[in-house]
């Protein structure tokens, strides 16, 4: 009898697991996307630096633009405060601060990065512009940062130092500053 029990047991276990069917696997594509819009920032210059009409002493003095975007100018909102020599020795009319304006399509943070010395030029002789600095978060010499609201103009105004040789020759001295804006 206990043959008979065994192998009942053992065929019995055959035909269950024989008759057990299976899931085959499946396969599902999920579909995965990405929609993408780019931030556009309008760059626009609306003032140019300018140290104005210097008379110079006779000796060396430094005429400074402040870049806090206060104080008078035409050009762009708080076109920049004056130039303003170091004292009262030599005679300077006019100037202001660059200003830049910015605008993106929406909430982006921007780095400014310019040179933060110059050479200006009349062609002949050559005036040295130091210093150069923007009102906004310096972060070092030639850069600085700014948060931007989307369609909400924000300015960036840049200031510097130029040091004035006593006794130097007539002429309108320039140079062009790059200014460049890009995405942090």
């Amino acid at each position: 009898m206990k043959k008979k029990n065994l192998l009942f047991m053992v065929i019995g276990g055959m035909f269950f697991a024989v008759g057990t069917a299976y899931a085959l696997p499946e396969t599902v594509n999920v579909p995965v996307s990405a929609n993408i819009t780019a931030i556009e920032v309008t760059v626009t210059k609306t003032g140019d630096l300018e140290f104005g009409t210097i008379t110079p002493s006779p000796d060396e003095k430094t005429v400074r633009v402040n870049a806090s975007g206060a104080g008078s100018g035409t050009a762009g909102a708080g076109a920049g405060i004056a130039a303003t020599p170091e004292d009262g020795s030599i005679l300077v009319s006019g100037g202001r601060a660059a200003t830049i304006q910015l605008q993106a399509t929406n909430a982006v943070n921007v780095t400014v990065l310019f040179a933060d010395a110059l050479t200006l030029s009349d062609g002949t002789n050559d005036l040295e512009v130091t210093a150069i600095r923007a009102n906004s978060n310096v972060d070092g010499d030639g850069v600085a940062t700014t948060s931007l609201v989307k369609d909400v103009p924000k300015y960036v105004h840049i200031g510097g130092e130029l040091t004035v040789p006593g006794k130097k020759a007539s002429g309108t001295y320039t140079a062009n500053l790059p200014v460049t804006v890009a995405f942090e």
